[in-house]
């Protein structure tokens, strides 16, 4: 029976470490150590034994590069949730969608008094189109790119 081993023998070391070389020398870790801790505590990263512990705090980001209206995050959302659909490859709820969109801008622009509020009656007639797993993927997905580029919404989107 064959042994295969995993690992290679042991061996000696190299002969051009010499480690009689670092025995011979006085260490130095001690040295170091006092020094290193005597930055650090002049630093302020540690508290002397006398003083209070300092808390670390983190401050909030609240810093955003821009706000978007009501009408941007809407069209953001339409097109997130657009490519949602498209890359699930329903080819034929993308083309409903679209026309969903197309008829409800028709109608308000027509002064369509159920139409009035193009954003309202696109966003209910889409959502019940394309159905909740859809638009609460790409709800997320809006939430998240607005986060992840600094966006604050003007409204929560509904």
């Amino acid at each position: 029976m064959l042994k295969v081993s995993l690992h290679p023998p042991l061996q000696k070391p190299p002969s051009f470490i010499a480690l009689s070389a670092y025995s011979s020398t006085p260490s130095r870790f001690p040295e170091l150590l006092t020094q290193v801790l005597q930055v650090r505590n002049t630093m302020g990263c540690h508290p002397q034994p006398d003083q209070a512990p300092i808390k670390a705090t983190r401050k909030p980001d609240n810093t955003y590069s821009r706000t978007l209206s009501e009408q941007e995050q809407f069209l953001v959302f339409v097109k997130i949730l657009f490519l949602f659909i498209k890359k699930d490859g329903d080819e034929n709820l993308l083309l409903q969608a679209r026309a969903i969109v197309k008829t409800c801008i028709q109608r308000n622009r027509n002064d369509d008094p159920d139409y009035a509020s193009l954003r309202e009656s696109v966003q209910s007639q889409l959502r019940r189109t394309v159905g909740d797993p859809y638009w609460v993927r790409a709800k997320h997905s809006f939430i998240y790119h607005c986060r992840r580029n600094r966006i604050r919404m003007a409204r929560p989107l509904g």
